[in-house]
């Protein structure tokens, strides 16, 4: 069974995902050269194909037009205003390309291609024997949010144990490319300093406005009450961080 992540869990967990990606890519592009944003789309014919054939079909695909590694993120559905969501499977894929994506300027139309050495050129006599698109999009401006959007709305297998929205290939895979992930960190834009997770401790202040759209509550806490102590203390390793415990003042 096949489930589209939005909105369920994606925020937090897209995020600590993008991160691991742009990681991974980071050291990849030293070796490598720069990622591209590509995107594998199947045949009609190829709809039914159970996932684990078809995603090992696509990485002899992307091989075949020249992309040698990277990160594959699986899109079982696409949207639009007259069917919704419908089944139009794809992949989203950030990888590096065997000698660079050169074609990005190129004006040339799409027949014109056929005898190029280039990726557009692999591209078109890759598609008239199998019948995938591999178009290569837009440069990124960032790994990091290229990742998290296609992440937020990506597919993700339910029979399955551990599913995994985001899986590596070729010279990006965990067994040829060593990489150690930093936990991302949270930084203060006034202070420069880390950022950490809070309990609030104590009374509780709810400040009540009212607005065009209605009355909206906003939380309010001092760092002190009115003896002097402290209203905050940081929240162990490993917690989320609350509010705490209290009473409510409005």
């Amino acid at each position: 069974m096949l489930v589209v992540t939005r909105p369920v869990c994606y925020l937090s967990w897209a995020s600590r995902e993008a991160h691991r990606i742009e990681c991974r890519l980071a050291e990849a592009e030293k070796l490598f050269g720069k990622a591209e944003h590509v995107v594998v789309s199947l045949p009609i014919w190829d709809y039914s194909l159970r996932y684990e054939d078809v995603r090992n079909k696509v990485v002899k695909i992307l091989e075949n037009r020249g992309v040698i590694g990277g990160c594959m993120i699986f899109h079982g559905f696409r949207y639009d205003d007259v069917r919704l969501w419908y089944w139009s499977p794809h992949f989203h894929v950030l990888g590096v390309i065997k000698g660079g994506y050169r074609c990005r300027n190129c004006n040339h139309e799409r027949g014109d291609c056929r005898n190029c050495s280039g990726f557009n050129g692999r591209e078109v006599r890759g598609f008239e024997k199998d019948g995938y698109i591999v178009k290569v999009l837009g440069a990124r401006i960032s790994n990091y949010w290229t990742a998290y959007y296609q992440l937020e709305h990506s597919t993700i297998r339910t029979n399955v144990k551990r599913p995994h929205a985001s899986t590596w290939f070729g010279v990006c895979s965990y067994r040829r490319l060593k990489v150690k992930v930093e936990k991302r960190k949270s930084i203060c834009p006034i202070c420069g300093e880390e950022l950490v997770k809070l309990h609030h401790l104590g009374v509780r202040r709810i400040v009540k406005e009212k607005k065009k759209e209605g009355f909206v509550f906003s939380f309010v806490g001092d760092l002190a009450d009115d003896n002097g102590s402290p209203n905050w203390c940081e929240a162990p390793s490993g917690s989320y961080g609350s509010l705490g415990a209290g009473s409510y003042e409005y």
